[in-house]
């Protein structure tokens, strides 16, 4: 690479950009247009993760001036960023990418498609999308990182799953809504053994299986849809170095309930740091704990479906494990035997409950029964206890995207929060606590008296009378000090 020339500046100590090498500018072209990590991540949605403007940035370099144009054609690395707005695929999409993919010079690709028509009452795939997707699938060979979100299969190829992809480092398939269910038979040796550069795999459509070692794969979420519980050992066999793991069970209403065997051998993932086992809990899953060597592990992920299953596993690593997230799914609750088999988890520092369903509307419109209050009610210490149960605990997170709370389930959440409020400041520590969604009237109140340092151990009732009182009498002490301003500055003028 050349040096950077001198060139008159404005500004001491800077450059114009116009000086700078035809290298240099190509790689500041290339790192403009890098789509960020966050767009292979399945846990976030690709509305929150997709950037617009990124799609559109090679285009807009190119328009500045001329120079900027021919450089721009010249740096393949600019348009190796394939996608179309979220939940897009038009005519339109299908010219664009066409132009993009003659100017990539074969270099690997970057896919983010979402193939979703919106305007149909029945959510279908458009036909401008299958033509795309078909037409990136003639490039298996140079994917390099692919996240497809689909809603409906139907007109897709999908034997580019028997083809091999030499460069594929993150594969990530899911359905838009619902299940979208691909046979297994889709998946061939090809593309398995082609893919050993592979380091993050999410294909929640079907059960993708390796032959040989993925050395690099360190990102897995996989999905069991049959009796047969053996794709399961068989990848961790062959996936030595993973770091995050996510095993989904499939739902009693998908098969029948799993009555699989263990594995054979011990299971050793040494690097292993973040565990996550959602839908219906195989019932014999906690006969294999003791053949799992996870010596990293530090996080946990759980569905509220198979959360009190989960108490052998929750104490094979008690002493291990800092952080619980659990979600929570439609029609489940979480109750007192689930919080008995967090209790195990003694090293816990981190507690966070997710959930879109914390008031369901019932007949009546009155909402749901209680959905968790026996198991906050469980984790909250009795009069006479010689230690706060989960005694590491530091922090607590409610995340809630519904516009209304079941009351009792709040109450239950802030009494919780109360005693270990107070049990913190009484060694001389803190706990946190968040809450994300809408809330109760009462609840900021309550939760600004807490950080505060309040002891609400003994009840929080009617809070915003309370608050509208001292209001008040916060008004009345305002006029009580301007009227006294106003006679002393009449006494002063006469």
């Amino acid at each position: 690479m050349s040096d950077v020339p001198d060139a008159p500046s404005s500004r001491p100590g800077t450059a114009d950009i116009t000086a700078l090498p035809t290298e240099l500018l190509q790689q500041i072209f290339a790192a403009t247009a890098e789509p960020p990590s966050t767009l292979w991540d399945e846990d976030i949605s690709l509305t929150d993760a997709h950037d617009l403007e990124l799609m559109l940035t090679p285009y807009r370099l190119a328009s500045i001036s001329a120079s900027w144009r021919r450089l721009a054609f010249q740096t393949p690395e600019l348009w190796t960023f394939i996608t179309t707005a979220p939940w897009s695929g038009t005519d339109a999409d299908i010219t664009r990418i066409e132009v993009q993919l003659s100017r990539t010079a074969q270099m690997p690709l970057d896919i983010v498609l979402s193939a979703l028509d919106r305007g149909q009452e029945e959510e279908l795939i458009t036909y401008p999308s299958i033509i795309l997707i078909r037409r990136l699938c003639d490039l298996h060979y140079r994917w390099r990182r692919v996240r497809l979100q689909l809603v409906d299969g139907h007109g897709i190829n999908w034997d580019f799953l028997s083809k091999p992809m030499p460069l594929l480092q993150a594969f990530v398939v899911l359905p838009q809504r619902g299940r979208l269910l691909i046979d297994e038979s889709h998946v061939e040796e090809d593309f398995l053994s082609a893919s050993h550069r592979i380091e993050r795999l999410a294909c929640h459509t079907t059960c993708i299986v390796p032959t040989k070692t993925w050395n690099n794969l360190e990102h897995l979420s996989i999905n069991l849809r049959r009796q047969d519980n053996q794709p399961l050992w068989r990848t961790l066999h062959h996936t030595p170095n993973l770091r995050r793991l996510f095993i989904h069970f499939p739902f009693l209403y998908d098969v029948p309930h799993n009555n699989g065997v263990g594995p054979s051998e011990a299971v050793s993932l040494r690097k292993l740091e973040v565990l996550g086992i959602y839908g219906h809990v195989e019932a014999k899953f906690p006969q294999w704990v003791q053949k799992l060597c996870f010596p990293s592990l530090h996080s946990i992920a759980a569905s509220s479906y198979g959360c009190y299953v989960l108490d052998k596993l929750f104490d094979r690593f008690s002493h291990q494990v800092r952080s619980l997230v659990i979600q929570r799914e439609e029609g489940s609750r979480l109750s007192h035997n689930d919080a008995q088999a967090v209790l195990y988890l003694t090293a816990m520092e981190d507690l966070e409950i997710r959930t879109d369903y914390l008031h369901h509307s019932g007949a009546d419109g009155r909402g749901s029964p209680i959905l968790f209050q026996g198991f906050f009610e469980a984790l909250t210490s009795r009069p006479g206890d010689d230690r706060p149960k989960l005694p590491k605990l530091r922090r607590v997170t409610l995340v809630s995207e519904v516009a209304q709370i079941w009351e009792q389930n709040m109450r239950s959440f802030v009494s919780f929060i109360a005693q270990r409020c107070a049990q913190a400041r009484d060694v001389g520590e803190t706990f946190d606590f968040a809450f994300h969604g809408e809330t109760p009237d009462w609840f900021p109140n309550v939760a600004q008296r807490l950080r505060a340092g309040e002891d609400l151990t003994k009840g929080f009732d009617n809070p915003k009378e309370e608050q509208e009182e001292r209001e008040q009498g916060e008004e009345k002490e305002e006029q009580d000090e301007e009227e006294e301003e106003e006679e002393e500055e009449h006494e002063n003028q006469v």
